[in-house]
C-alpha cells in the first residue's frame, strides 16, 4: 500500500485545534503508548486485535467520559487490562498544539480482603488536579469552543440528547443519532420556515391569510379545525359537514317517496298517532332545552350517586364473601403449634445469648486465676531463693572461710580475729539481723505456698465450670437447630394452606355494568359543562327537524293530499344541503391549500439545508401520503453521495466511504457554530480508495484513523506528513 497517499505538504497551515501528544497507560492491551501526531494526524495499522481501535477509544474517552459504543458507565467500560494487578492505575493525557495538556487517570480501590470498595476518576489540567470530574470537563469543552453550543443545545428537549462532544469527534455517532434529535440539529441549523413566509405576498394563498389569522398563525390548529368542520368530532357529538350532507340526502329522498304516495282514511288515523308522539317529543325537548344547564349537570349528579351507591353495595357483598371463606379456610389452621415452636425457639436463643455472656465472663474469670497463680508462683521462686541467700550469709558470717589471725598485745599469743569478743557481738548482730530477714521470708513463702495452693484449686474450679458452660451451650445450639427446622417446617405448612386460600374477586359483571354506566354519565356531565352551546344547537336542530316532520301529518289530519308539502319540504333540505355542499367545498379547497403550503415550507427547508451542507447531502424530511396527498414529517434520512457520484442512505452507504461524508457532515455542523478544525476519530479506512482518502484529509481536519493490515503483527503508528 502507498504509505505517501496523505502527502499533503503543499497544504497551508490553518487555525485548528490539534492533537501534538497522546499517551495513553493501562488502556485494555496497551500497556504504554506515547504517539506525537503531525498536524495532519496519524494511521494505526496492523492485524485485528492488536488495539488501533482501542488507542481511538480511549481519546474519546477522555474527553467524552464514554467508549465507543456509547457506555459511560466505568463498572460497565471493562478499560482495565484484563488479568492485571488490583489497584492499577489507566491513564489518558493528551496535549494539544498550543501546550493545553488534559489527563484523566481512573482506578479502583480494594480493601484488605481483596474486595473492590469504589472506583475512582481524577483529572488533571496543565499538571493541576481539579477537585470535580464536571468542572474538568467544563473546562476542556470550554477550551474546544464546545461548551456554548453545549449550552445552547440544553435548551432545547430534543436537542439536549444530542452528545455535542462524541458527534463532533467521532464520525461513527452520526449513525446512531435518533431521527428525531438529527432533523431537530437540522431545522437549528437551517432555521425554521412559518407558513406566513409562504402565504403573504402569494395571491394563491390568499383565502388562506384569515383562517390562519384567527388561528393565531398556528397551521395545525387550522387543520385541525377543517379536519373538525369536514369530519366531525365525536366528544362533542358533531357528525361534520359530510355527516350533515349524507342525513339531508336520506331526508330528500325520503320526503321526494311520500310526496308520491296518496292520502286515505288509514294514514289519517295513523297520521293522528304519530303527530302525537312527535308532539310530546317536542315538549320534551324543548322543556329540556329550557332547563339550565346546572339542573341538567345535577340530574346526572344524581344518576351517578345513585350507580355509585349500587356499586359501593355490591363491593362489599363481594368483600362479605371474600372474608367469609377466608374465615372458613383459617379456620382449618391450628396455629398454636408453631406459635408454641416460635416461643420456645425465642426463648432459647435467649438463653444461648445469656449463657454466652456468661461464657466470655467466666473465660476472664479463668484468666485472672491464671494471671494471680503466675505471679504467686513467680514470687514463690523468688522467696526461696531469698532465704537461700540468707542461709548462705548466715553460714558465711558463722564460720568464715577466711580466718584473720592477730597477736595479742598482752601475751603475744596469735588468735582468730572473729574469736575477739568485740568481734564476735559484731557478728552475733549480724546474724540477728539475717535471722530476722530469713523468718520474714520463711512467713511469706509459707503464706505464698498457701496462695498457690488455693489459686490451683480455684484454677480447677472455674475450667470445669467453662467445660460445663460449652456443654450446655452445645446442647443448646442443637435444640435451637430443632426448635428452627421443626418452625420451617410448620411455617412451610401454613404458606403451603395459604397458598390454597381464596382469591379476592374484585369484579364481576354488575361492578363492570356500573362502572361503565358512572363513566358514561361522567362523559355526559363534561360534555354538559364544556359544550353546553353545542349541545343546544344540536337539540334546537333536532326540535327544527321534528317540527319539519309535524306539518305534512297536519296536512294528511286535514284530509289535505301532502305531496304539495313533501316535496316543499324536500326543496327546502336541498337549498340547506346545498349550502353544506358549498361550505364542504371552501374546507377541502382550505386543506388542499395547506399541503401546498407544507409542500412549499418543507422544499424551502430543504433549499436551505443545500445551502449549509452542501451539494454532496440531502436530507428527506417529510413523506407524501400518495392515497390522499397529506404529508408526514416524521422522518429524517440522510443522503449522501456515494463514491459514484449517487446519493444514498447514509446507513447503507459503503462501510469505507462513510467517514468522508461524515466528516463533511461534521464540518458543516462546526461552520454553522464557528467551531475550529480539530482532531477527528475514524474507524477503519481500509475500504476508502485513494482519491477519497486524499479527499477526506483535504477537509482540513486532523485524522487519527484505523487501517487493518494483515502483514502487521503489531500496532503500527503512520505518520501523516
Amino acid at each position: 500500500m502507498n504509505e505517501n497517499l496523505f502527502d499533503l505538504q503543499s497544504e497551508e497551515v490553518v487555525d485548528k485545534t490539534i492533537l501534538t501528544k497522546v499517551l495513553i497507560e493501562n488502556y485494555r492491551n496497551i500497556k504504554s503508548l506515547e504517539i506525537t501526531p503531525s498536524e495532519h494526524g496519524f494511521i494505526l495499522e496492523g492485524k485485528n486485535g492488536v488495539g488501533k481501535t482501542n488507542v481511538l477509544e480511549a481519546i474519546l474517552w477522555a474527553i467524552t467520559d464514554k467508549i465507543m459504543s456509547g457506555v459511560s458507565k466505568s463498572e460497565l467500560q471493562g478499560i482495565t487490562p484484563t488479568n492485571s494487578d488490583k489497584g492499577i492505575t489507566t491513564n489518558v493525557e493528551l496535549t494539544f498544539n498550543d501546550n493545553y495538556i488534559f489527563k484523566k487517570t481512573y482506578y479502583e480501590k480494594y480493601n484488605a480482603d481483596g474486595d473492590l470498595t469504589s472506583r475512582e476518576t481524577v483529572y488533571t489540567i496543565n499538571g493541576g488536579v481539579v477537585k470535580k470530574n464536571s468542572q474538568a470537563l467544563s473546562n476542556l469543552y470550554e477550551y474546544l469552543e464546545l461548551k456554548e453550543v453545549m449550552n445552547s443545545f440544553e435548551k432545547t428537549k430534543l436537542l439536549s440528547e444530542i452528545d455535542v462532544p462524541t458527534l463532533i469527534y467521532n464520525t461513527n455517532y452520526l449513525k446512531t443519532i435518533d431521527y428525531k434529535n438529527l432533523r431537530a440539529l437540522i431545522i437549528e441549523i437551517t432555521g425554521e420556515i412559518s407558513p406566513q413566509s409562504i402565504i403573504n405576498g402569494n395571491d394563491a394563498y390568499k383565502k388562506l391569510v384569515e383562517p390562519l389569522r384567527t388561528s393565531n398563525g398556528d397551521l395545525e390548529a387550522l387543520k385541525e379545525k377543517l379536519r373538525t368542520e369536514k369530519f366531525g368530532n365525536s366528544r362533542s357529538n358533531y357528525g361534520g359537514l359530510q355527516y350533515e350532507i349524507q342525513s339531508l340526502n336520506s331526508l330528500i329522498d325520503e320526503f321526494n317517496k311520500k310526496a308520491d304516495d296518496t292520502v286515505d282514511i288509514t294514514e289519517i288515523e295513523k297520521a293522528k298517532k304519530e303527530l302525537k308522539v312527535l308532539d310530546d317529543e317536542i315538549f320534551e325537548k324543548e322543556n329540556a332545552l329550557k332547563q339550565d344547564s346546572n339542573e341538567l349537570v345535577k340530574d346526572i349528579e344524581t344518576k351517578i350517586v345513585k350507580a355509585e351507591n349500587e356499586l359501593l353495595k355490591e363491593r362489599q357483598a363481594l368483600n362479605l364473601q371474600y372474608d367469609k371463606e377466608l374465615s372458613n379456610h383459617n379456620n382449618k389452621l391450628n396455629t398454636s403449634e408453631i406459635d408454641k415452636v416460635a416461643t420456645d425457639l425465642a426463648v432459647a436463643k435467649d438463653k444461648k445469648t445469656t449463657l454466652q455472656d456468661t461464657y466470655y465472663k467466666q473465660r476472664n474469670v479463668l484468666s485472672h486465676k491464671e494471671s494471680l497463680l503466675d505471679s504467686a508462683k513467680l514470687e514463690l521462686e523468688k522467696v526461696k531463693n531469698q532465704i537461700n541467700d540468707f542461709r548462705e550469709q548466715w553460714q558465711s558470717v558463722k564460720n568464715p572461710k577466711n580466718v584473720e589471725t592477730i597477736t595479742c598485745p598482752h601475751c603475744d599469743k596469735p588468735f582468730a580475729l572473729h574469736e575477739s569478743k568485740e568481734h564476735a557481738i559484731i557478728i552475733e548482730n549480724k546474724l540477728s539481723d539475717i535471722n530476722v530477714y530469713g523468718k520474714r521470708a520463711r512467713l511469706r513463702h509459707d503464706e505464698l505456698v498457701e496462695s498457690v495452693k488455693t489459686y490451683e484449686k480455684e484454677l480447677e474450679t472455674a475450667k470445669q465450670d467453662l467445660k460445663d458452660i460449652e456443654t450446655a451451650n452445645e446442647t443448646l445450639t442443637k435444640e435451637i437447630e430443632t426448635l428452627a427446622t421443626k418452625h420451617k417446617e410448620l411455617y412451610k405448612t401454613i404458606e403451603n394452606h395459604n397458598n390454597l386460600a381464596p382469591k379476592r374477586i374484585l369484579t364481576n359483571s354488575v361492578i363492570e355494568t356500573l362502572t361503565e354506566k358512572i363513566n358514561s354519565l361522567n362523559l355526559e356531565k363534561i360534555g354538559v359543562q364544556s359544550n353546553n352551546a353545542e349541545l343546544s344547537i344540536k337539540m334546537r336542530n333536532e326540535i327544527d327537524l321534528l317540527k319539519a316532520k309535524r306539518q305534512p301529518l297536519l296536512d294528511i289530519i286535514d284530509s289535505e293530499t301532502a305531496s304539495v308539502r313533501y316535496k316543499k319540504d324536500a326543496q327546502d333540505y336541498i337549498v340547506k344541503r346545498d349550502n353544506f355542499i358549498k361550505q364542504l367545498n371552501d374546507v377541502e379547497q382550505l386543506m388542499h391549500l395547506i399541503k401546498n403550503v407544507e409542500r412549499e415550507m418543507l422544499t424551502e427547508t430543504e433549499n436551505r439545508v443545500s445551502k449549509a451542507f452542501g451539494e454532496n447531502v440531502k436530507f428527506e424530511l417529510f413523506k407524501i401520503n400518495i392515497t390522499n396527498g397529506s404529508i408526514d414529517n416524521r422522518v429524517c434520512n440522510m443522503l449522501v453521495k456515494d463514491i459514484h457520484g449517487n446519493f444514498v442512505n447514509i446507513n447503507h452507504i459503503n462501510t469505507g466511504d462513510y467517514p468522508r461524508v461524515a466528516l463533511d457532515f461534521i464540518n458543516s455542523v462546526k461552520k454553522h457554530y464557528g467551531i475550529r478544525k480539530s482532531f477527528v476519530l475514524v474507524d477503519e479506512l481500509q475500504s476508502l480508495d485513494n482519491a477519497h482518502q486524499e479527499q477526506l484529509l483535504g477537509l482540513g481536519e486532523q485524522i487519527i484513523a484505523t487501517r487493518v493490515g494483515l502483514s502487521q503483527p503489531k500496532l503500527e503508528i503512520i505518520r501523516i506528513p
